[in-house]
């Protein structure tokens, strides 16, 4: 039907498909696929697969940033050097890479890795590093910046490379979807129903965030002393870093203190239902869960001022604006939702509707026109 048509053949996390592939389809057929260990091969992207295609063009997709995590820098030059992108693309014939990428700022030490390793493969973390704080920052912050930039590294490998799902490209956090769901439920007064698995997410989360919160810190701490011998050019940057790193740090600790709001009010239902307290205690319970609750909005709040005092690029607009609708707005109607439900407890008004439709749109019913 098309016989001039040019076809090239691309795929996400598809690897052990690719020998398949280059047996079907003509050498002039280019191929190329997303790779990741932080998302399907976590043993490390098999380069070989890449290999024994001949003459064939075939190149790969590193994940330049990730997308469930869009609210801190991320730093994935260790996750590419571990997974052998470079030296295992020379190997085996790859022609070179398109990196994946949703918002350019605070991502440029990954792709200047990757850039500058496609003239050097056996570029190494560190001394990449070295490099990159002596031109950005000068000689004799240098070794200071590196220490940050690697503590920075070790923390992005803690969270698994996803920063374990913090605030996602897409759809509503789950620090705030939870209240949703309980908003939604028949009868939301007597406590959430089926919630084990979140709230054992909640344990465990709360741990990650609270460690990573402090890698920042040690992050920060750095960069401040640093701040004195850092070269006049390199002011800029570092002020930016340090209120991207400042700011994620108070997101993570907000996110730990709504998850520790939601194990409380999960247990003061948990042992009511169980009649292990009787009422008195269930609505002290409650007043101490609301009381986090509402110490997480002001946190969200503050996040999102600290996040807002450096903006220099569009890409950040579209973070801060997901900060404004979740970590303003949505967790004003997280705390909403517990009042009332906390109202209900102390025999006070509790029918107020919360204006969930700021953020979840109902779409109508739809009605023919006959």
């Amino acid at each position: 039907m098309a016989p001039n048509a040019k076809v090239g053949i691309g795929g996400i996390g598809r690897g052990f498909l690719l020998p398949l592939l280059d047996k079907t389809f003509p050498k002039d057929v280019p191929i190329t696929d997303m790779e990741s260990r932080a998302i399907w091969t976590p043993l490390g992207i098999p380069m070989q697969l890449f290999g024994g295609m001949g003459e064939r063009e075939r190149t790969i997709v590193p994940r330049l940033d990730d997308d469930s995590g869009m609210f801190g820098m991320q730093f994935n030059v260790g996750l590419y050097y571990k997974d052998r992108v470079l030296e295992g693309s020379v190997e085996n014939g790859v022609a070179g890479f398109a990196g994946q990428l949703n918002r350019p700022r605070g991502m440029e030490q990954n792709y200047r890795y990757l850039a500058e390793g496609a003239y050097n493969p056996k570029l190494t973390p560190k001394d990449f590093y070295e490099g990159y704080a002596r031109r950005l920052f000068g000689e004799a912050a240098a070794p200071d910046m590196v220490k940050a930039f690697e503590t920075l590294e070790a923390n992005e490998e803690y969270l698994g490379w996803t920063q374990k799902r913090n605030f996602g490209c897409c759809g509503v956090i789950a620090e705030v979807a939870m209240a949703h769901n309980l908003y939604k439920q028949a009868n939301p007064f007597d406590g959430p129903k089926d919630w084990n698995g979140f709230i054992n997410s909640c344990h465990d989360l709360v741990q990650y965030y609270g460690r990573a919160a402090e890698n920042l810190q040690r992050a920060l701490d750095v960069m401040k002393a640093a701040a004195p011998k850092v070269a006049p050019h390199g002011q800029e940057e570092l002020r930016y870093l340090m209120n991207k790193t400042e700011s994620y740090r108070m997101h993570l600790e907000t996110l730990v203190t709504v998850r520790k709001a939601y194990i409380a009010l999960g247990e003061a239902f948990q042992m009511w239902n169980s009649k292990a307290i009787d009422r008195a205690e269930l609505v002290r319970r409650l007043d101490a869960s609301l009381a986090m609750f509402s110490e997480g909005r002001r946190m969200g709040r503050q996040t999102t001022e600290k996040f807002s005092e450096v903006i220099d690029h569009p890409s950040d607009m579209g973070v801060l604006y997901r900060a404004n609708l979740f970590l303003v707005t949505g967790l004003e109607l997280v705390e909403q939702t517990m009042q009332d439900i906390v109202n209900y407890h102390h025999g006070r008004e509790y029918t107020k509707l919360v204006p969930w439709n700021k953020i979840y749109y109902e779409f109508p019913q739809f009605s023919p026109p006959w």
